[in-house]
């Protein structure tokens, strides 16, 4: 074991090795900036104004930032690479083939939204009718032959055949 002698308690001191450690000798050397680490979890992150790291881990950071010595850091062109998906800012995923983070892949039939699914050219946008008529005028649904609907609003966003 190893005591540390401070010469003003805060910046460097002498490095004197316990007279107990086998083949210990004092070379009087001086290490400039010496600290003593409490917690070794947190040797790579940089503390913030309360001392706490903003991030461990770049799923602690918004998208478009990665985790860099505990402080979440812009990424190029607000593209992070990535070799895992811990690499990757919140709500994102390593695409291991391009190396880099974007958001998970979401099936066509699990799109809520028509914009998105309309913007999306492997997707199909079906509507379902609202106020729906035939030819006598009774009611009927939008798949109904003869059947004419008053509008039509975004039903749900199918696999495009």
């Amino acid at each position: 074991m190893s005591e540390c002698d401070r010469d003003d308690g805060h910046d460097a001191g002498t490095v004197t090795p316990h007279p107990n450690d086998a083949g210990a000798v004092d070379t009087g050397a001086v290490i400039p900036d010496a600290r003593i680490l409490e917690d070794a979890a947190v040797l790579d992150a940089e503390p913030t104004d309360q001392g706490v790291p903003e991030c461990t881990t770049s799923a602690d950071c918004p998208v478009g930032k990665q985790c860099h010595g505990g402080a979440c850091t812009e990424c190029p062109d607000g593209v992070c690479p990535c070799d895992r998906d811990p690499d990757c800012p919140a709500d994102q995923i390593c695409n291991h083939r391009a190396g880099t983070c974007e958001p998970p892949y979401v099936a066509c039939d699990e799109v809520t939204e028509e914009a998105v699914c309309l913007a999306r050219p492997e997707c199909q946008a079906i509507y379902g009718g609202i106020n729906c008529t035939d030819e006598t005028g009774g009611e009927c649904t939008s798949s109904d032959p003869n059947c004419t609907c008053e509008t039509f609003r975004f039903a749900t966003c199918v696999d495009r055949p």
